[in-house]
């Protein structure tokens, strides 16, 4: 829902959720959040005693008193009396510190200190991205194998999405920038109950329910039906008759709708039409579509079941080194990009070679270090300055002097 949240905010209007939690409230958004902000700004103390011990650490009770304690003595932010425990300057001060204890500091101090030392050189979109994945959020999620984990893992999964778009659309959008957006949407106050609001539900929610609009969307394959279920008969089945059920709750008017292309885990992925629309009587449609692709309702299931065996192949899956574009006609083509770096490739990366990134522009590499996925390049781009990149995140494109 984060997306469809997100603009109802932006454009003032009011909504409400039914039997869920807005996206940048859940507990799992809320971490990965106050990550970010002592990164962009360690004298956050709210914020550092959030993630202090999340992921567990080891850090207790006792040492977490010890150290406010001491912050509160010497006048220092969390942030400066963690990084003077790490350094052992307060030993002498504090016995009470077990050496277990300073050293659970010492990892975390070290930890924010190397990803603030990497706020200016890597985009938001990166350092989000590198971030969760030494903190082990998404791993541990996977691992643990819950439905409540799950849905956990595609929500940190939908925030790096959110993160990646935000870096997308704003060429020299910095993390900063993107935590004030974020700040701003939070601050809403909640809606008055008197005042006419949007109703964001599931489908299972909406059982017995009617109302004068319904839109259902994410009618798109891997989202309604879900990919995982698609070969799952009674699985399927079961996605067609809650969209059924969806369908059936609008009183006046119903709107299906799909996108073309969607984040999805931080990638930006060509998206096909669900089966479930084609299954709908084509007389009983009204096809609306932006005016690019000038498409009929015959054309558009055409254009579907062409498409459809191989767009379940990537729906997924980023294909590197391709994308798909939209014609005049509003049949799809491939068009195969040059020079675009497969991770097999970034072994072949050398310093003083010119590359070009979607946010920065055009480069040249001064410095590379690390292997397979942990390799980094230092780019200086001709428009921002220096930025140190993952390179298996940041998709260059190798360009000719």
């Amino acid at each position: 829902s984060r997306s469809i949240e997100d603009a109802l905010r932006r454009n003032g209007i009011p909504y409400t959720i039914v039997g869920g939690i807005e996206f940048y409230q859940r507990k799992e958004i809320k971490d990965v959040l106050a990550y970010l902000r002592v990164i962009v700004n360690p004298l956050d103390d709210e914020s550092l005693l959030r993630i202090i011990n999340t992921p567990p650490r080891g850090i207790g009770e006792a040492t977490l008193g010890n150290l406010r304690r001491f912050a509160v003595e010497h006048r220092l932010s969390l942030f400066q009396a963690l990084k003077q425990v790490a350094e052992g300057q307060s030993v002498k001060e504090i016995p009470s510190f077990s050496e277990r204890g300073r050293k659970n500091l010492q990892s975390l101090s070290e930890l924010l200190t190397k990803y603030i030392s990497f706020r200016d050189k890597m985009s938001a979109s990166e350092l989000a991205r590198t971030l969760v994945d030494e903190l082990g959020f998404l791993s541990t999620l996977k691992a643990e194998g819950t439905p409540e984990a799950l849905s956990r893992w595609e929500n940190i999964q939908e925030l790096l999405s959110a993160i990646s778009e935000f870096s997308s659309s704003h060429a020299e959008a910095t993390l900063a920038d993107f935590l004030e957006e974020v700040s701003l949407v939070s601050a809403i106050d909640r809606w008055e109950d008197d005042r006419s609001t949007v109703t964001l539900m599931t489908l299972h929610s909406a059982k017995g329910l009617e109302f004068p609009v319904v839109f259902i969307v994410g009618l798109e394959e891997g989202l309604l039906p879900l990919y995982t279920n698609s070969l799952d008969r009674f699985a399927l089945e079961e996605e067609r008759r809650l969209c059924y059920v969806g369908m059936t709750r609008a009183k006046e008017r119903l709107y299906l709708t799909y996108t073309r292309m969607r984040y999805r885990f931080g990638d930006l992925n060509s998206s096909t039409p669900s089966r479930f629309i084609e299954e709908i009587d084509q007389n009983l449609l009204e096809l609306r579509r932006p005016s690019i692709g000038g498409a009929t309702a015959r054309s558009f299931f055409s254009e579907r079941r062409s498409n459809l065996n191989s767009a379940r192949k990537t729906i997924l899956h980023r294909v590197r080194g391709s994308s798909y574009l939209s014609g005049r006609d509003g049949h799809k083509t491939e068009h195969q990009e040059d020079g675009v770096i497969a991770s097999q490739e970034i072994n072949s990366l050398s310093t003083g070679m010119i590359v070009y990134h979607d946010s920065f522009g055009r480069g040249r590499i001064v410095d590379i270090s690390g292997e397979g996925e942990n390799a980094r390049a230092v780019v200086n781009f001709d428009e921002v300055g220096r930025k140190l990149l993952l390179l298996k995140y940041a998709h260059l494109r190798i360009e000719e002097e």
